[in-house]
């Protein structure tokens, strides 16, 4: 796939279907937010590259915000 054709819609949708994917076998999970997190970071990390190097125009991440899940701590006082 061309660098210049991944777009915000791309990103959205590459998101989409990591937090989706149920694999076929029984022996592996489906990818968690820290998952899926990691995947988006390298993604990003390669189109800022590709941005500065001028392979690209424009940066595809430039308005996309990564969603961190938090969980509540539990007080055990």
């Amino acid at each position: 796939m061309p660098l210049s054709d991944i777009d915000y819609k791309f990103i959205t949708d590459y998101e989409h279907h990591l937090r989706t994917f149920k694999p076929k076998d029984h022996r592996r999970r489906p990818v968690a937010n820290n998952g899926v997190m990691k995947h988006l970071i390298r993604l990003k990390k390669l189109m800022t590259l590709a941005f500065k190097m001028e392979w690209i125009k424009k940066d595809p991440f430039l308005n996309y915000k990564f969603r961190y899940k938090t969980w509540p701590l539990k007080w055990n006082g």
